[in-house]
């Protein structure tokens, strides 16, 4: 499942979305994220999820993010029933733990759901822009290069060690390896099996990595010039203005309490 959710690939590039401006992508992604963050009533959480998913599913990434449904579906679970108990009810007599009321039940699935959403919108958006966009868009910003440089490395190398790290598995595997049996400990202890030579394998992929970029000269802190310019068209400008005009909507929305539902008392 986490493999699956780390080689999130980019669907292909064709469509309007395709040719947005990778800024234009990012702001894009805050609106959504800070529209997100501004509701706390769950039915509202539940349209703006579905819209979520409905644009997916229009741009044609709706089959990669069925790939990671699983991995949202249990994070939502999960932080369901983490503010459940935090915010349940009086504790019962002789019983000695927590009835949960159902307006605790209902909050505890929007804050779940708000966080479903979040992560949604974010494989969203790196399922849409290529790590090149994304360094290209942080770089004309006027981000430090090497924090730019960085971010988008670990992008780069994260899938490849993943890659390597399914690969060993499946060697070890082949040489009679389960880590299905035996007890906790022994488990483990078959891990290792797994985590020495990926260790190894990173260790050696970062010495030729400091090795190739020292021998192109490569500094960090001297000014560099990009092949790539990025520059805003009508159609970023007309996207742009949508979601900021679709952001303040929110905010005034949820200022005068619409979509807004407070947190029932401890």
């Amino acid at each position: 499942m986490i493999s699956s959710l780390v080689l999130l690939p980019q669907f292909e590039k064709k469509g309007i979305v395709a040719r947005l401006d990778p800024r234009t992508k990012m702001f894009c992604s805050l609106c959504v994220l800070g529209m997100i963050t501004r509701f706390s009533d769950l039915k509202f959480l539940l349209i703006i999820t579905i819209g979520v998913i409905g644009a997916g599913c229009l741009i044609g990434a709706g089959p990669l993010l069925a790939r990671a449904k699983w991995f949202v579906l249990v994070v939502i679970a999960f932080s369901t029933v983490t503010w459940a108990v935090q915010i349940g009810g009086a504790m019962l007599p002789h019983f000695g733990f927590r009835l949960i009321p159902k307006e605790a039940w209902m909050f505890s699935a929007a804050m779940g759901l708000r966080f479903g959403s979040l992560l949604l919108s974010g494989l969203l958006f790196l399922s849409i822009t290529t790590a090149t966009d994304l360094q290209d868009a942080l770089t004309s910003l006027r981000f430090p290069h090497a924090m730019v440089f960085t971010f988008s490395l670990s992008l780069r190398l994260l899938p490849a060690y993943v890659d390597t790290a399914v690969g060993i598995l499946e060697s070890q595997r082949a040489r009679g390896l389960d880590l299905r049996m035996g007890s906790l400990r022994t488990r483990a202890r078959n891990c290792l099996s797994l985590a020495v030579p990926l260790f190894m394998h990173a260790v050696r992929q970062t010495h030729l990595l400091a090795i190739g970029l020292e021998s192109r000269a490569f500094s960090p802190v001297e000014a560099r010039s990009c092949y790539r310019t990025l520059r805003l068209r009508l159609a970023d400008y007309l996207v742009i203005v949508l979601f900021f005009v679709a952001a303040l909507g929110v905010c005034w929305a949820t200022s005068r309490g619409v979509g807004v539902v407070s947190s029932p008392s401890l």
